[in-house]
C-alpha cells in the first residue's frame, strides 16, 4: 500500500509514533453491520474496503485489526484490573488501524510512525 505521507522516510526506522483514538457514532456503525448482513460479509470486509485502495499493492507495513469479540471482565481473587489507554510511543508498523465494537458504536485507534506522519494528517 503506498501511503502519502508527510515527511519521507528516515534512512533507518525508529519505530518512534502515537496514537490517536475516536469513535465512529452508533448512527454509521449500524449502517456499516447491516451492509455486512446484506451483503453476507463480516463487519471486517466493508472497514477494509474503506481504507484500501486496489490500484495498490499491499504491503506489510500497515495492518488492520477489528476486535468484535465482547472482552469480558477480567476476575481475579482479591486483585482489580482495568483498561488502561495505550499511550506508547514506539510502533510495530507504519500505520496500524483498530476498531473495536463497543456499545457507543466502533471505536477506533490510529497508531501511528511519528516519522512518516503529522497528528493532524492522522485526525483527518
Amino acid at each position: 500500500m503506498q501511503l502519502p505521507t508527510d515527511l519521507p522516510p528516515p534512512t533507518i526506522q525508529t519505530y518512534a509514533g502515537k496514537t490517536l483514538s475516536f469513535v465512529i457514532p452508533a448512527s454509521l456503525s449500524e449502517e456499516l453491520k447491516t451492509l455486512s448482513k446484506q451483503e453476507g460479509v463480516t463487519l471486517f470486509m466493508p472497514l477494509l474496503a474503506l481504507e484500501r485502495n486496489l490500484s495498490y499493492n499491499l504491503v506489510f507495513q500497515v495492518m488492520f485489526l477489528l476486535q468484535n469479540t465482547a472482552m469480558k471482565k477480567l476476575e481475579l481473587p482479591g486483585l482489580r484490573a482495568e483498561l488502561l489507554e495505550n499511550k506508547a510511543t514506539t510502533v510495530k508498523f507504519d500505520l496500524t488501524l483498530v476498531i473495536e465494537d463497543v456499545e457507543q458504536g466502533l471505536m477506533a485507534s490510529v497508531e501511528y510512525s511519528t516519522d512518516l506522519f503529522d497528528e493532524i494528517t492522522v485526525s483527518h
